[in-house]
């Protein structure tokens, strides 16, 4: 039989088919496939097309005659994957159909393609004598699942392999191929940067157009006169009637035909070169030359490495850490890819980077009308809200954005304390403004979010409009029996007092010790007394925190009055609240766990900000329905703490419910039906205090029953069964039909002072040195000169204030000089510069 042997492919299995090794000329690749796509990955890799081809194969164990044919997905095709589990190996044969064997010459060829077997055997070192005993031990595969069509990706390269005869190129590989196929000419060039990622070539382009593109190697030097010849033969491949055209007037007028330009045998540049075109018989861009043979070697240079190329590469990498230095990023080229980039290119492809999220930044703009419908359509009852004002010619500029859901709203009104903390924190980078949130408190004393906004800076206009949506959607009215917790931000101050007038104002102590830190700083002391203020549960505690401090520093004490300690100390809280907080922290854990989205594109921010609290809600709503207990986690941590406190307190009954309680010298009024104790701190926290546990474990009473309803696990359940609607992805959004809303215009900054310029005769402003320079002479820094008249220290002779006769002088130096054939060598009597 006359068969031609094109290609010896041994393919490894594990738990898919991996490993494939083509022999062709000696030459070894490895390529990775998963059975599916086995068959196209034979079509890409043989260097012939398997179109009017016959493929055999057979195990590295049989003969050559106990060859099978195959075909792509018959029972043979199956068997031989299946074999291939536990050979590890199987070889492939490729001969055109249509050949009919010959005595001699198929002998010849069985000796040739046996021997190229023994030679792959023994390079590859993977076809050994143990292949018959893995087949012993081969583990059960259900073949089934390796066959399934559905996990076929779509744009799998053996789709369409085939059908049209040409190649499909695999996304990330790196492969340029003759004969390859892409849709676009923008695919083909992603491929090109695909390729230098891998192999490190400096490849250039010498032809870009819309319909073709063509790229030479860039280390060696090509004439201008053999580029324009090969152009003439490719134009002559796609235009037929124009070369005919060309050949007549070049045979009338063969004067004018050019000479064929001599190569000069000692300078051989690389001849690498590839070039695609459009075909319109498929209606595709399609590789029609290559030459992917290079003489030349890799120096780490590209120049298709440019900085839009970098930029696209680095794109996520600056979105992740807008901070990202260039020195950075050619690091990481270098590590990556072993390529080499300037300082120069690295700093404009950051900044590139840096324009290309400000699109993306642009582009999520426009689509906040059809998020804010997307959000009202999933979430019933929620209240959203996008405000824009007119500009010059009628278009939508974005001015503030508001969000809270249905489900939050009634829970919050329904189950939680009547206390919330407001603050406003700066979005980073590229989007600017500012983000508001109003953040209560839940049943085990953690933080809830209720709302939050987007505004484009804090001011009391802001806060105005912030806190009457509050006021709408969670019915505060006036503020009567509400608590709002906030820092002393002026517009907000403005907003509260206005809108909330009947509320109780708390300011945060964390700020107002901020800033009086900033005033006197370097006082360890300082912190302890300031913090004893706040947290004075009584008019005793705080008068006794005062005093302490007016004895520390009274410039001390003069700024803790003019902060006016009444809104930020417990003793001048009401109780309503069932909250003992004296901060905003609740606000400040907000800002912290979203501290991350705040750099991201406004829609991407406010989707990740709205998941996190969903994904928040439902871990919450897990744990209060685990927790077994009539209270919640945190009130019962609480309570064991006082507990652990009643050790110095013991209880007098005084009448129905009364007790006194002393504690150390101190004597406490006691109230158990009214849950009250003279200390406030029951009355505050809503938990008994170490004086009412006293009288519980006197009398043996449950703890529990006095704790405030506030902390039972069943309004916590109650909280977190209000959950947050999932929101479809951004190509499900309605048009909204309305105009595009724009990123609100950059506020002018300050304007520049110019330098002066200097005139004429002054001296040129000296450039800074860094660093210490080398000394290449001693200098005469730190020398005292003496006066040549009178003798003194510090001046010379023509400052000196003598008149009259020098009345010193300083003895000169003698320099004896070097008689002839006197010896080099100085004397003692020489003096030696």
């Amino acid at each position: 039989m006359k068969s031609l042997m094109h290609s010896l492919l041994a393919t490894t299995v594990g738990n898919f088919l991996s490993g494939q090794i083509i022999y062709e000329g000696g030459g070894v690749r490895f390529i990775d496939s998963k059975p599916s796509d086995l068959f196209a990955q034979l079509m890409n890799q043989l260097p012939v097309s398997l179109y009017g081809q016959r493929v055999w194969f057979k195990l590295p164990y049989e003969r050559f005659e106990e060859r099978k044919s195959i075909s792509n997905g018959d029972e043979n095709f199956k068997r031989m994957c299946m074999a291939a589990i536990w050979t590890k190996a199987v070889d492939i044969f490729v001969e055109p159909e249509g050949v009919e064997p010959e005595g001699d010459e198929e002998d010849n060829a069985n000796r040739e393609e046996q021997e190229v077997d023994e030679e792959a055997r023994d390079e590859c070192g993977q076809f050994d004598e143990e292949i018959r005993v893995e087949r012993n031990v081969a583990a059960f595969v259900d073949v089934d699942d390796e066959y399934d069509e559905y996990a076929t990706p779509v744009e799998s390269d053996g789709e369409d392999d085939g059908d049209d005869g040409f190649l499909r190129y695999i996304k990330g590989s790196g492969e340029l191929k003759y004969k390859q196929a892409f849709d676009t000419i923008d695919d083909f060039k992603k491929a090109v940067v695909d390729y230098v990622l891998k192999t490190g070539r400096n490849i250039k382009y010498t032809r870009w157009e819309n319909t073709k593109s063509e790229l030479r190697c860039a280390s060696g030097c090509h004439s201008e006169k053999g580029a324009e010849e090969e152009e003439n033969v490719e134009t002559a491949k796609d235009n037929p009637d124009t070369a005919r055209e060309n050949l007549e007037t070049a045979r009338e007028s063969p004067e004018t035909a050019k000479e064929v330009p001599e190569v000069e045998e000692e300078h051989q540049p690389c001849l690498w070169r590839i070039y695609c075109a459009y075909e319109t018989t498929v209606q595709k861009y399609v590789v029609k030359t290559l030459n992917d043979d290079h003489s030349c070697v890799t120096t780490g240079y590209s120049k298709i490495l440019t900085q839009e190329v970098i930029a696209r590469l680095f794109v996520n990498d600056v979105r992740d850490n807008p901070q990202l230095m260039p020195k950075n990023i050619r690091q990481e080229i270098q590590k990556r890819w072993s390529l080499i980039a300037s300082s120069d290119q690295c700093r404009k492809a950051k900044a590139r980077a840096l324009e290309m999220i400000q699109e993306e930044h642009d582009e999520q703009y426009s689509r906040l009308k059809d998020y804010r419908l997307e959000l009202l359509n999933t979430n019933a009852g929620s209240t959203v809200e996008l405000d824009t004002f007119q500009q010059d010619g009628g278009l939508d500029i974005f001015f503030r954005f508001y969000v809270c859901f249905g489900r939050i709203k009634r829970a919050w009104r329904s189950y939680s304390r009547p206390i919330f903390g407001i603050d406003g924190c700066f979005l980073k980078y590229v989007t600017e403004g500012q983000l508001l949130a109003a953040v209560g408190r839940d049943s085990n004393n953690q933080m809830y979010p209720l709302a939050w906004a987007v505004v484009e800076k804090e001011n009391e206009d802001n806060w105005k409009w912030f806190i009457g949506k509050l006021q709408s959607d969670f019915s505060l009215g006036d503020g009567s029996g509400f608590t709002v917790i906030s820092d002393r931000q002026k517009g907000l101050l403005n907003a509260v007092s206005q809108l909330l007038p009947h509320s109780e104002h708390r300011m945060c102590a964390r700020h107002i010790y901020a800033n009086l830190k900033s005033n006197h700083p370097h006082r360890a002391d300082m912190k302890k007394l300031f913090w004893k203020v706040a947290k004075s549960y009584n008019t005793a505690q705080y008068d006794k925190s005062i005093e302490a401090l007016k004895m520390y520093d009274m410039s001390v004490y003069h700024s803790v009055m003019q902060k006016n300690p009444k809104n930020c100390s417990l003793c001048f809280f009401n109780t309503t609240s069932g909250c003992d907080d004296v901060s905003n922290n609740i606000s400040e854990s907000f800002n912290n766990a979203i501290n991350s989205t705040r750099e991201m594109p406004m829609v991407e921010m406010l989707e990740t900000i709205r998941r996190r609290a969903m994904i928040r809600i439902d871990l919450r709503r897990k744990k209060a329905k685990n927790h077994k207990g009539k209270y919640s986690i945190n009130a019962m941590e609480r309570l064991q703490l006082e507990m652990k406190k009643i050790v110095n307190c013991k209880a007098w009954p005084a009448g129905p419910g009364e007790y006194e309680v002393k504690e150390k010298k101190s004597s406490f009024q006691l109230y158990m039906g009214k849950h009250s104790c003279s200390c406030r701190k029951w009355d505050m926290s809503g938990i008994p205090c170490r004086h009412a546990l006293t009288v519980i474990t006197d009398k043996k009473l449950n703890p529990e029953n006095y704790i405030s309803s506030w902390y039972l696990t069943s309004r916590w359940r109650n909280e977190y069964n209000a959950y947050i609607d999932a929101v479809r992805g951004c190509n499900f959004w309605r048009k909204s039909g309305e105009t595009e809303v724009l990123l609100p215009p950059k506020p002018e900054g300050r304007k520049r002072i110019p330098k002066r310029i200097k005139e004429r005769n002054e001296s040129p402003q000296k450039k800074k040195t860094k660093g210490k320079e080398k000394e290449l002479k001693l200098s005469r820094k730190k020398r005292i000169i003496h006066c040549g008249i009178c003798g003194g220290e510090g001046h010379n002779t023509r400052k000196c204030q003598f008149f009259g006769p020098a009345p010193y002088r300083r003895p000169k130096k003698v320099r004896e000089s070097a008689t002839v054939g006197s010896s080099s060598q100085p004397t003692q009597s020489q003096v030696i510069d």
